[in-house]
């Protein structure tokens, strides 16, 4: 686990009471609606809406020109190519609209780029491509807004193109017959997902003809799957729509959505959560390791046979992304660790060996892992393709469009970002990005905790109780509960050594606690230690019965005071990758605080440890968490000590030698007085 900044919500007992009193809830949910700045009426009235009424599909600008194109394809049986895309939202959204056209008596198919010839999006040879079938109309989902070339090329070659996308349109659009893009649309919501424009377009197409709960009845799951693959705000109409689509994945008759869904792990009632980890990443598999069609046809199939054999093709695909993903991971330390990278305020890495479906995966972990930005490149064909990952706070867009002169192209948003360039600029891209974010402030992870949980306070009905909350996902996460100054009292293996319950003893009242992914050999709390805990509350189902898990996202000592560990643990990086701060005296440690350290490790037959416990084990002997980095640094420097280090977890290997060395001979120790002298 990574060092975080700990923020704490500040309680407000008026206003929880009187949202709690007028709309009948509890006061966890209460408090969790004031968390997350709904206060007003209006605000709270809109969220915890459940009524079936959604914005009128020919408000978006440009349906009535799409529905008009479109039923006259369809009248005169023009051929009809959907041309999507390789993730989860492309394959519902192509799914969803194949399915609808032909339940319309059209003459359509379907295209998807791969990620391995061509990328994303519409070019010139899958234009010629899609012309050498007689089609006559391209529809373009989840893609299209920014193809302002391959649609004027479709065009001379004979063919109209209408675009449904739901990326920010350029300044300049395409000469597309129609354009139906929400962010197009003036003061309207638009958050949708691609699948929720297509829907959105079901629903214009059909009006007066079926109502909502029909085409939910229809639709519903794939834009639930859809929607919250794409990490869009589940806020508003999405929340809405996704609420009534889990409902329809329980009830589907689509015999490929029921595997996925019956395969998924969840208990009890569906979850956005049991999408996003069980169903989302096996649609997302074939398009990261191969081509996408089989996640399309399993959508499509119309037998359990087929769908059986389908899914298994998924899982396989799913099973060998895992594999490579963790492959490019381990890969990817060990280059972070020779290069320095963890310092820096990104981190960038490379190699020309990395798949480049799957460096997103791998980027997103290394972010967690190390608490910072990362860039990850794939080299090939003197090409440079890099997936970004951003933390809460930095803006990964802007700061690429800033630095953008070696980029041949670039998107996304805050908190990811694509990019290409040539190979032979990457360190320059890499400098550049680099300088400029010296001067700006890069945010370390925080920890929000939403509420306090007393133990007595943790039960079912409570638990229940913040279901009007739901479905949770990007912009309204599940809830992180605090409880605080727990004292831990038993610590026992579970699930084969793999995870740990814990034990802790608060207010004279025991309750249990699992961390799962942590082997008690890597656990470094110790019995009597008093912790305050981050955790999730999960409904545990066994033989009928029903209680509450308490799932364990992080722990400290409560003593801790993780804003200060931070700010210490930048100014350290700084210094380590060559941006000086002023003081710098702060830093240099003695002789007397080297052997203090060493002697606790040996004596302490120490071989795996995070730094603030460490730092907290050594209280005593007050030494600095920003001095504690530098000791460690330098003894692994001079062999006294030699460890892998993967962000703040320290793991030493080799034998340890008695400390003999001349600490003189240190280049960091050279290098901090330097600094310290001419300043």
């Amino acid at each position: 686990m990574e060092l975080k900044e700990w923020v704490f919500n500040k309680p407000n007992k008026f206003l929880a009471d009187e949202i709690r009193e007028r709309y009948n809830i509890s006061e966890i949910a209460a408090n969790l609606l004031i968390s997350r700045n709904l206060t007003e009426k209006s605000d709270i009235d809109s969220f915890l809406d459940d009524s079936p009424v959604v914005s009128d599909p020919f408000s978006f600008v440009g349906m009535e020109k799409l529905v008009k194109r479109l039923k006259t394809a369809i009248e005169n049986f023009e051929k009809i190519c959907i041309f999507g895309d390789y993730d989860s939202d492309g394959i519902t959204s192509t799914a969803m609209f194949y399915k609808y056209l032909l339940s319309k008596g059209a003459d359509v198919i379907y295209s998807l780029p791969s990620r391995y010839s061509g990328g994303y999006g519409l070019n010139a040879d899958s234009v010629r491509k899609i012309s050498s079938y007689g089609v006559k109309v391209i529809l373009t989902v989840d893609n299209g807004i920014s193809a302002k070339t391959e649609i004027e090329f479709a065009n001379e070659i004979g063919m109209d193109v209408i675009v449904t996308d739901h990326h920010k349109p350029p300044k300049d659009l395409p000469d597309a017959v129609a354009i139906v893009n929400p962010h197009l649309n003036p003061g309207g919501f638009s958050d949708f997902a691609g699948v929720g424009v297509v829907f959105k377009i079901i629903e214009a197409m059909e009006q007066g003809k079926k109502n909502l709960s029909e085409l939910i009845d229809e639709y519903g799951d794939f834009l639930a799957i859809g929607t919250i693959g794409d990490s869009v705000p589940l806020l508003g109409e999405n929340r809405k729509l996704v609420k009534l689509g889990l409902k329809t994945i329980e009830n589907t008759k689509k015999p490929g959505v029921k595997i996925l869904a019956e395969n998924c792990g969840f208990c009890g009632s569906l979850t956005s959560l049991d999408v996003t980890f069980g169903i989302v990443p096996k649609i997302n598999a074939c398009g990261r390791m191969g081509e996408p069609e089989a996640a399309v046809k399993l959508l499509l199939s119309k037998s359990s046979e087929e769908a059986s054999e389908l899914f298994s093709v998924l899982v396989n695909e799913n099973d060998e992304r895992k594999k490579v993903s963790n492959k490019i991971f381990g890969k990817a330390k060990v280059e972070i660790s020779k290069t320095g990278a963890q310092f820096e305020r990104i981190i960038f890495v490379w190699s020309e060996d990395w798949n480049h479906g799957i460096i997103g995966i791998v980027a997103a972990n290394i972010m967690s892992k190390f608490g910072k930005p990362c860039v990850l490149f794939s080299i090939k064909d003197k090409e440079a393709r890099a997936s970004g990952r951003s933390i809460e706070g930095f803006d990964m867009h802007s700061a690429v469009s800033k630095c953008s002169s070696f980029l041949l192209r670039f998107g996304g948003h805050p908190m990811a970002v694509g990019l290409t360039l040539k190979s032979e600029n990457l360190q320059k891209f890499k400098s550049e990005i680099l300088d400029y974010v010296k001067d700006i402030e890069v945010p370390f992870p925080i920890l929000k905790i939403e509420y306090l949980l007393e133990p007595s306070e943790i039960s079912v009905k409570n638990l229940e109780s913040i279901d009007v909350l739901k479905p949770f996902g990007s912009c309204n996460v599940e809830p992180v509960f605090g409880i605080t100054e727990a004292k831990l009292i038993k610590i026992v293996s579970i699930g084969g050594g793999l995870h740990l319950k814990l034990t802790f003893l608060k207010d004279n009242k025991e309750f249990d606690a699992v961390l799962f992914g942590v082997s008690e050999i890597r656990f470094l709390h110790e019995l009597g230690d008093t912790l305050d805990l981050a955790v999730r509350l999960r409904k545990n189902f066994y033989l009928g019965s029903v209680s509450v898990s308490i799932h364990i996202l992080d722990l400290k000592f409560s003593d801790l005071d993780t804003s200060d560990a931070v700010r210490q643990k930048r100014d350290f990086e700084d210094f380590m990758s060559g941006n000086i701060k002023e003081d710098l005296s702060v830093l240099l440690p003695t002789r007397d605080e080297f052997i203090v350290v060493y002697n606790y490790v040996v004596r302490h037959s120490i071989s795996y440890f995070r730094v603030d416990i460490l730092s907290f084990r050594l209280k005593n002997y007050n030494i600095k968490l920003i001095k504690l980095y530098i000791i460690l640094e330098v003894l692994n420097e001079l062999g006294i000590l030699k460890f892998s280090r993967t962000g703040d977890e320290y793991t030493i290997f080799g034998e340890k030698p008695k400390i003999k060395a001349d600490l003189d001979k240190s280049r960091i120790l050279e290098n901090l007085k330097t600094c310290i002298q001419k300043a």
